[in-house]
């Protein structure tokens, strides 16, 4: 059964998912693509605040600037995992393309900052890694159309979870 905003809406498969690719779409290019899955479940206020901390981190290893902002564009794709997965959410990032992010050693950059993230348990850090490195992919993004329908994939279904949140240099906006 359809909920409200796609029955009010008359949205079926097909039109609400491409609303959702057709504005990604206008807003590439992107360079990179980065898949989270995650380990531990999240809300999205906690969610966002790591992903912020990780955009942070990146920015400043990328562009060498020490302010507390993010100088990276693109999208963050949130959305919620199936029943059966070990944990509520998934991410996917879309970086824009920008001078600044070499081919050759963004992956190792990315993971660098990566490594700074760490699990927080009743407000104390833990020495053990926020997000798993087997967890997390980076891809160069080559053809934007087949990666734009991937990660677009679970927003037809106008559950409670999914959203696309731009990146700003505050970071993404909860």
């Amino acid at each position: 059964m359809a909920n409200d905003v796609t029955y009010y809406n008359n949205y079926d498969y097909t039109n609400y998912k491409e609303e959702y690719q057709r504005f990604l779409q206008e807003n590439g290019p992107y360079k990179y693509h980065i898949s989270i899955s995650l380990m531990r479940n999240y809300t999205e206020r906690q969610l966002v605040k790591r992903i912020n901390f990780l955009l942070k981190v990146l920015s400043r290893n990328i562009f060498n600037n020490r302010k507390n902002e993010i100088l990276l564009e693109g999208f963050c794709c949130i959305e919620s995992s199936s029943a059966g997965s070990r944990c509520s959410k998934h991410c996917h990032i879309l970086l824009n393309d920008h001078q600044k992010l070499d081919s050759d050693t963004f992956t190792e950059i990315f993971y660098k900052s990566l490594d700074r993230l760490k699990v927080r348990i009743h407000g104390n850090y833990i020495n053990k890694a926020e997000f798993d490195h087997e967890c997390v992919k980076v891809i160069s993004i080559y053809d934007e159309e087949p990666l734009i329908d991937y990660v677009t994939d679970e927003f037809w279904k106008d559950k409670d979870g999914n959203f696309i949140k731009p990146i700003y240099k505050q970071g993404l906006l909860v």
